[in-house]
């Protein structure tokens, strides 16, 4: 039964960011959006063709969908990682999977094997999701792995050849900390991921970055 509910409730949510499109239908200016026009007053509901038209609208995927492309394949993943500001990077590597999922919409990533840490070697798991959001104009990425219960969710453009996404997670130490990931597809085919945070003076610096090249 409750499972019923929760599928009922899915369905609903879906039913309800269609009617919602139909009463709020307008211009909009963010990329990738397609414009639906406006609901004429006394109009009253929307036809059942209207709602699967708008819901069609809403789930076309868009040309920024296409750069998820890149990030698809089965990969050799080298990652750096600066323990502290000056110091050789520790060397760490893994598998990374990555494939199209719900036609494309989305690409899910998961990775595999040890992370060095301050002269430690950790087995490490981690899944991600990442997509492009039409209604609000930009990516959308959510990570989670095994060492932490915190889940990373960013969101950005794609901006000076990547897709630059921000966000924050728990620190461990009471607070939250700023986290900046670039996602560079490049010219050979590989694909560099880098990873940011914030200095003592608040200025962003790179801490490590992965090296994906195909199996």
């Amino acid at each position: 039964m409750v499972k019923q509910l929760m599928i009922a409730s899915g369905l609903v949510g879906s039913l309800a960011g269609a009617l919602a499109l139909s009463f709020h239908a307008g211009r909009s200016t963010a990329p990738g959006v397609v414009e639906l026009a406006a609901q004429p007053d006394g109009m009253g509901q929307p036809s059942p063709d209207q709602i699967r038209e708008m819901m069609a609208q809403n789930g076309a995927k868009a040309p920024e969908h296409e750069r998820l492309r890149g990030l698809v394949g089965a990969w050799n993943a080298t990652i750096s990682f600066l323990p502290a500001p000056g110091a050789p990077p520790e060397v760490s590597t893994m598998r990374a999977q990555i494939k199209p999922i719900l036609d494309g919409r989305y690409v899910l990533s998961h990775y595999t094997g040890s992370f060095k840490f301050m002269g430690a070697e950790i087995p490490f798991e981690g899944y991600g999701m990442m997509g492009y959001d039409k209604a609000k104009g930009h990516y959308t990425s959510a990570w989670g792995d095994n060492m932490s219960t915190s889940m990373l969710v960013q969101t950005g453009p794609f901006k000076d050849g990547a897709i630059d996404l921000k966000g924050s997670m728990p620190n461990g130490m009471g607070g939250e900390t700023v986290m900046r990931h670039r996602h560079i597809i490049n010219d050979d085919g590989s694909y560099t991921l880098e990873f940011y945070q914030p200095t003592p003076a608040g200025e962003m610096a790179r801490i490590g970055w992965i090296e994906h090249t195909k199996e």
